[in-house]
């Protein structure tokens, strides 16, 4: 009796039949509990909630006939060894059948729900189920439809093939070699005897198990390949977490003593997707402190680099359909207060001679604006003044105008040891240096007049001077 039920023929249509019920009832399964924590009614899950409930009765539809496959593939192949297409199935059956009793309790679950359920102990209730397994079906059942309707369109002859057909494919006594059909059954066996004895003579991709292996392969790969760019690229938002992220620690504390609290991070995301459960998901994970993580929070100075990473839920995202491209970022640390111990340390600060010469050319221009003076910077010092904070950034200046020549300072008293790569200082109107009364008029004079803290009538007497540039 198996041998008149187990033909080629009918074990590919019944395959194909399981493989459909099941790629369509893990997608639907997929679908239903990634939504199910999206949404605070049963209605809105509708109609497919109302399908999602007749899941178990499918599974043990498919269940039965996934044991039948196997039954009938296994004895077509041991009466008729060269069908490995029905072992296939037979095996890819047994596929079916473990990850089908895998999921026993997933669907004795499902069994279980009724219309007066609350949504939240639904979300209570699969909060152990993961999607991975369905996912996997989909993607076999998916490739073993592709695979047997391409074997059933070579047995009917829709793909035409000028190429040895057994007649396990065909399910007929008509063998085709080449352009010839033999039909004699006599002929028929002999021919297939031969053209098996000869077969590794023979380019295996130019034969008909060869073309089969072959869809097969392409089928898996645009399957895994084209689900996998469906699920990540199309029906997921990218994000990124961490391009938008600021920090604000305290600045008011010496450099080296600087701390950075996760209460002190801003993320200013926003998202650009249609979904509102995302949306809200987004908004509660970057305004949470308790989200991110600091490679180092404390000891910080000026000129350190700390990375903050954002904390997400991979599988809560994947079920919103958010793509995360980045979630961290690297951030430099400066605004502590760093005091300047000398005119080297000024000076080798970066940046900051430059910041300096372009606030005092700045001054200087603006007060010789329009007139024919030629400027032309001389040297930067620091003055330093114990027992004050008030310590001085002085710049010397050559001025000729008309053949007269005079040196001008511009200086700055705020803050000079705290902070000073900030450019947060204003300088003074430039003054005329003068020796006694009269207009300091060459570079020497000058500088050996800042030298003694004889800078000017309303800064002078300064303890210490040191050099920066010129």
């Amino acid at each position: 009796m198996l041998d008149r039920i187990a033909k080629p023929m009918f074990i590919r249509i019944l395959m194909i039949i399981v493989s459909a019920l099941l790629a369509f009832m893990s997608y639907l399964i997929i679908y239903i509990l990634i939504g199910i924590r999206r949404v605070t009614g049963l209605d809105g899950l509708y109609p497919f909630y109302n399908i999602f409930k007749v899941t178990p009765v499918i599974a043990i539809v498919t269940t039965i006939a996934s044991v039948v496959i196997v039954i009938l593939g296994y004895h077509r192949f041991k009466r008729v060894k060269q069908d490995t297409y029905s072992l296939i199935n037979a095996l890819s059956a047994v596929i079916y059948l473990i990850l089908l009793l895998i999921n026993i309790p997933f669907f004795r679950k499902v069994g279980q729900i009724v219309a007066k359920d609350d949504i939240y102990s639904l979300k209570t209730l699969f909060n152990g189920q993961g999607v991975f397994s369905f996912r996997v079906l989909f993607v076999i059942s998916m490739v073993l439809v592709i695979y047997n309707v391409v074997i059933l369109l070579i047995a009917l002859k829709v793909i035409r093939l000028s190429i040895f057909i057994p007649d396990h494919i065909s399910n007929t006594k008509e063998v085709r070699v080449g352009d010839k059909v033999l039909t004699n059954t006599q002929a028929v066996g002999e021919e297939t005897r031969l053209y098996l004895l000869n077969l590794n003579k023979t380019n295996f991709f130019k034969t008909a198990n060869g073309l089969v292996v072959l869809f097969t392969a392409i089928a898996i790969v645009v399957t895994f390949v084209g689900y996998t760019f469906y699920d990540r690229y199309i029906v997921c938002d990218a994000v990124d977490l961490g391009s938008h992220i600021g920090i604000n620690p305290n600045y008011n504390v010496e450099s080296g003593k600087g701390k950075l609290l996760t209460t002190e991070i801003t993320n200013k995301l926003v998202y650009k997707g249609k979904s509102k459960e995302a949306k809200a998901y987004l908004e509660d994970l970057i305004d949470n402190p308790d989200n991110y993580t600091i490679s180092k929070s404390n000891h910080l100075k000026n000129g350190d680099f700390v990375t903050i990473t954002v904390n997400y839920d991979e599988q809560r995202c994947d079920d919103l359909h958010i793509r995360v491209t980045n979630n961290k970022v690297t951030r430099p640390i400066k605004g502590f207060i760093s005091e300047f111990k000398n005119g080297k340390e000024v000076a080798h600060t970066k940046n900051v001679l430059a910041m300096i010469k372009r606030s005092g050319d700045e001054r200087m221009n603006e007060t010789y604006k329009g007139k024919k003076y030629t400027i032309k910077f001389d040297s930067a010092w620091l003055c330093r003044y114990n027992g004050s904070n008030n310590d001085a950034i002085v710049l010397i200046y050559r001025v000729e105008n008309k053949g007269n020549v005079s040196y001008v300072n511009v200086y700055s008293t705020e803050n000079i040891t705290t902070n000073y790569v900030e450019d947060i200082h204003t300088y003074t109107t430039p003054e005329k240096m003068l020796s006694g009364k009269k207009a300091v008029t060459t570079s020497k004079q000058a500088r050996s007049l800042v030298s003694d803290g004889k800078i000017s009538e309303t800064l002078d007497n300064a303890d210490q001077t040191y050099l920066i540039d010129g």
